[in-house]
């Protein structure tokens, strides 16, 4: 039976739906602005019979733009909540993955850990029996640093060190999606934002790209039989 999986590339296609749901908001919004401003610099030209008509369409005018403004600044907030919302939901699933928990402890490997018997050697082919298991990854990792530092070994210390480092890959990308995101949606800047909009696309696909395939187990058990693919 294949193991269910959580993929990161998912959560960047949910990143992608939810980017381009807002930019149609957006789009919709700006081009009305756009036309508003238009409209008003035509009717500067024509010009008035009467300054109490000018008054009455200026402030019509003024309202319109508000309005407009106001919807553009919140289709970005929203846009913005629901992006930030993303990206603690995959942070929450994949470092809890990545940070020791108790469930994750394996008696028998830990009482073996703990017996004193075992050579720097032998403990790293121990951590290969748990490459997905980060808990006990990372309490295999601190005996080999002790045993390093206890036989001046720096390898085997260094070794031990990196058994504690988590893994970046999913908030890294998280966080370049959301940057493109964020910056194709700037209501001061509409016309120049959809040079960037054809370009996040593009962008998105490159970033998918490299993390294809990087998932984590659905559920993790405590002995796990595979690491985190890249």
């Amino acid at each position: 039976m294949n193991e269910e999986r959580i993929f990161l590339t998912d959560y960047i296609e949910k990143f992608r739906t939810a980017y381009h749901q807002a930019r149609a908001a957006f789009e919709l919004y700006g081009n009305a602005l756009e036309s508003e401003k238009k409209n008003w610099q035509n009717e500067l030209q024509r010009g008035w019979n009467n300054a109490q008509q000018r008054a009455a369409d200026h402030e019509k005018h003024a309202a319109t733009e508000r309005e407009l403004k106001g919807r553009l600044e919140a289709v970005v907030r929203e846009a913005k909540a629901e992006f930030a919302e993303i990206i603690n939901e995959a942070n929450g699933v994949f470092d809890r993955h990545f940070r020791a928990t108790p469930e994750s402890i394996d008696e028998k490997g830990l009482a073996l850990l703990n017996s004193g018997v075992m050579t720097g050697k032998e403990l790293l082919a121990l951590a290969d029996e748990y490459p997905e298991n980060y808990t006990m990854r990372r309490l295999i990792g601190k005996k080999i640093e002790e045993i390093g530092v206890q036989t001046r070994d720096r390898d085997l210390e260094m070794t031990g060190k990196r058994f504690s480092y988590a893994p970046t890959t999913h908030s890294d990308a998280l966080e370049a999606v959301q940057n493109w995101a964020e910056y194709a949606l700037r209501p001061n800047e509409i016309e120049r934002t959809a040079v960037f909009n054809r370009q996040f696309d593009e962008r998105i696909d490159e970033i998918k790209a490299k993390v294809e395939g990087y998932s984590i187990p659905k559920v993790t058990p405590a002995q796990n039989t595979g690491a985190a693919n890249e």
